[in-house]
């Protein structure tokens, strides 16, 4: 909250500015958790070199599938069309995703989407 991350012409601008020496590290929670709709984020993905994949909702960071708001297949479909070969990790902190069925469902997607 109250960085880069909210403004994105300014992110991109400093980015592009650093790239390749400097990434960033691509999280569309971050931005979905602010309200920020991640398709305005997809010229950011050209400059990355992760990504950090779980869902997540407007003042949530964390979602499970069935309650967030990312369009992870819409996320992961720009990732196919540009041939992006960056790392994709599967992201959830602490005890929220005990069953592991969020990861095992995001696998899932990224085996049959990419």
């Amino acid at each position: 909250h109250g960085s880069l991350l909210e403004n994105m012409d300014l992110l991109y601008t400093t980015i592009n500015e650093l790239y390749p020496k400097v990434s960033l590290t691509y999280d569309s929670s971050h931005f979905v958790m602010q309200g920020i709709p991640i398709k305005e984020t997809f010229q950011l993905l050209g400059l990355t070199t992760q990504v950090h994949l779980r869902d997540a909702r407007l003042n949530e960071m964390q979602a499970t599938l069935n309650d967030g708001e990312t369009d992870i297949s819409g996320l992961l479909l720009v990732l196919k069309e540009m041939a992006y070969k960056g790392v994709i990790a599967i992201e959830y902190f602490d005890d929220f995703d005990k069953n592991h069925h969020e990861m095992i469902q995001l696998k899932k997607l990224l085996v049959e989407e990419l």
